[in-house]
């Protein structure tokens, strides 16, 4: 019972730790005063640092493709006892990605990108290493916003080859930046040598469940965005609708109104041709005529009356430059009740006279002259 018990406590003490390592920093750099060995990969060289306290500095440039680095790096081995070599890789040569992972997911970030890594790029995990950025930002109170740089193996391995191969171990393989030139907190998933550290444990299961439940929530969120967009454009279609059926609607009073507004000038027009042609007329008829009958149908004129002069009429009327087409309807007869010629006439209004604008200007010369007329007539009285 008491071994159990130990067992238990035990297997308790190193799960914890396991917990403890996942969520402690990246390692620190050392002491800058102790003695250290340095290789830093640029884009185009490789720079190799040694720096002491009680040895002289040393700097040494290669280019990155040269076939000398294997032979310097041997006789930098033959000078130094220090077996230690840290390794440094330009950001320039790194991609940099934003992951989002669980808040409580983030002693699991490295095995989390590396899975999203493969399930959504180009990239396969046996062909990169990862490095995680410490000091991520939080996005929400549920998620974090993981940095990450990315770099082929290609780049790092045959250096690590070479520097396996004259005697030296590596003990940490990370970025910095070149603007600074400082490194920076993320450490590659590489340990001693060029073995990779990319050992998922026993937490696969758990991060695929992370991934998939990140899946789900993104699809939800997907669709429930797009219903909300549908339900917006609905509202704004039915808007829409109802503004165009008011426009219709006003459409068809302007419509209507067009309308009456154009039988009003027809009445107008009609109107006025009638009282300039009623003027013309008792202008040109004689005194000793007299109309019993007045007919008007649109534009052509039906009269009847007697006259003494019942012959020249027809001439008379078309003498004007408002009449056309005067013509006898019927014969002149000479009634012995009147003692006149009794006749019939039709006649139209000329076809140059037929706007509204000549009809309103004759009508109102008409008006003028009838009540001129008038007052002449009444002053003539008075005296």
């Amino acid at each position: 019972m008491q071994a159990s018990s130990a067992n238990a406590v035990s297997k308790f003490w190193t799960w914890w730790s396991s917990e403890l390592k996942a969520l402690v920093p990246a390692r620190p750099r050392k002491d800058p005063s102790r003695s250290a060995l340095t290789l830093r990969i640029l884009p185009t060289a490789i720079d190799i640092r040694h720096s002491s306290a009680n040895e002289p500095d040393y700097f040494m440039s290669i280019e990155r493709h040269s076939d000398i680095l294997g032979p310097k790096l041997e006789q930098l081995a033959r000078q130094t006892a220090d077996r230690a070599i840290a390794v440094e890789i330009s950001s320039q040569l790194c991609l940099s990605r934003e992951t989002i992972v669980p808040l409580h997911a983030r002693h699991d970030a490295l095995e989390i990108v590396l899975l999203d890594l493969e399930a959504n790029s180009p990239l396969r995990n046996n062909d990169v290493y990862v490095a995680i950025l410490n000091g991520d930002s939080k996005t929400s109170s549920q998620s974090s916003s993981v940095r990450s740089l990315i770099v082929k193996r290609s780049v790092i391995d045959p250096v690590l080859k070479t520097l396996a191969d004259v005697g030296f171990v590596v003990s940490v393989v990370e970025a910095f930046d070149p603007g600074t030139g400082q490194p920076l907190t993320a450490e590659f998933a590489i340990g001693k040598g060029d073995t990779v550290k990319q050992t998922f444990g026993s937490r696969h299961l758990v991060t695929a469940a992370l991934a998939g439940a990140l899946v789900f929530v993104a699809t939800f969120t997907w669709f429930d965005r797009q219903e909300q967009e549908i339900a917006r454009i609905s509202d704004l279609a039915d808007t829409l609708q109802a503004q165009a059926k008011e426009l219709q609607r006003r459409k068809l009073v302007a419509e209507r109104r067009h309308a009456q507004t154009l039988e009003i000038e027809t009445v107008k027009t009609a109107n006025n041709a009638r009282l300039v042609a009623i003027n013309e007329l008792s202008k040109l008829l004689p005194d000793t005529t007299w109309l019993t009958d007045l007919d008007i149908n649109e534009k052509t004129f039906l009269i009847s009356g007697y006259s003494s002069a019942a012959a020249k009429l027809v001439s008379i009327i078309d003498g004007s430059p408002l009449f056309d087409n005067s013509q006898l309807t019927a014969p002149v007869v000479f009634d012995e009740a009147e003692s006149k010629d009794r006749f019939s006439i039709r006649f139209t209004l000329h076809a140059d006279l037929r706007t509204s604008a000549d009809y309103d200007q004759q009508a109102t010369n008409s008006a003028h002259s009838e009540q001129r007329g008038t007052s002449e007539t009444m002053e003539f009285q008075q005296r």
